[in-house]
């Protein structure tokens, strides 16, 4: 059971995770691409989910 005020390891076990986080969205972002979006890809839902499912990874989805 939780306790109303925040315990000080509550308080740094916090502190830790949203720095851990922080330092996984940069490397994801630093090791994955991200392609933006065209107008096709909007105005026609099919492209873009055919793309996405291209994109996701040769082992799930072969054209």
């Amino acid at each position: 059971m939780r306790r109303i005020l925040p315990t000080v390891l509550d308080t740094k076990h916090e502190s830790i995770l949203s720095q851990e986080r922080s330092v996984a969205k940069a490397v994801t972002s630093a090791v994955i691409e991200s392609k933006s979006l065209t107008v096709w890809e909007i105005m026609i839902p099919l492209i873009f989910l055919h793309n996405f499912l291209r994109y996701r990874g040769p082992e799930r989805y072969s054209p």
